[in-house]
């Protein structure tokens, strides 16, 4: 199984079997995604058929994609990438990249909150290890006008510093826990490890960096053979 981490710099596509990973620049318009990820599987002796996971840095709805802010996205609106991704003899599970950071940290136990910090803030909410899809809170609002995306982002970090920004995210975090009571919320990206020492409730959890691919592995294994 492959798994490709389309971020809006970087892209990485990791074989889970071979244990390998390999890192691009992102591609910013489908013909180049397509022709690079084509490439490098039939180097690397990828089988017919075989299963290959992305998270995009978008939306996408019955495989075809609505939105990709961060990309070239006159090009990408309503481009099937489900049915391009089969023409090159895949078989794809789409995901946002929000959805897949997820599946990275969850313990598949209980309601678990996954907020995950670039430059858009995206998130997914699973239930016993079951994701909820279309989980998307960054724009709702936060306070004054302003949405979860505005005050949490990266760019938020940019634009208000720090020390705003992890005010910010205490207050958010507050909300989120009141309103959904989760079992744990977690944080990934880079990002998150501007919140390492400071006082939060014990279910939140700082995963800036996860390292294993097993439990996506585990998952997306298990609905694979149910298809």
């Amino acid at each position: 199984m492959w798994v490709v981490d389309y971020g809006t710099t970087w892209i990485k596509y990791h074989h889970l079997d071979k244990n390998k990973t390999f890192q691009f620049i992102s591609p910013p318009n489908p013909k180049l995604f397509l022709f690079l990820t084509e490439k490098l599987l039939k180097r690397e002796g990828f089988k017919k058929n075989e299963a290959l996971v992305i998270g995009f840095p978008g939306h996408i709805k019955k495989g075809k994609v609505l939105s990709a802010p961060e990309l070239d996205e006159k090009t990408w609106l309503s481009y099937n990438l489900d049915k391009n991704l089969r023409k090159i003899g895949v078989r794809p599970h789409l995901l946002t990249h929000s959805d897949l950071h997820g599946y990275l940290v969850v313990q598949r136990a209980g309601r678990e909150l996954v907020l995950s910090v670039g430059d858009q803030l995206g998130s997914s909410l699973f239930v016993d290890g079951v994701l909820w899809p279309g989980t998307e809170l960054g724009e709702l609002t936060f306070s004054k006008g302003k949405t979860y995306n505005d005050v949490l982002s990266e760019r938020a970090i940019r634009k208000f510093g720090k020390k705003t920004w992890i005010k910010n995210m205490k207050m958010a975090l507050q909300q989120l826990d009141d309103s959904l009571n989760p079992d744990r919320i977690f944080i990934t990206g880079d990002s998150g490890s501007l919140l390492v020492g400071f006082r939060f409730p014990t279910r939140v959890i700082i995963a800036s960096s996860p390292e294993s691919l097993e439990n996506l592995a585990h998952v997306l294994k298990q609905q694979d053979r149910k298809r």
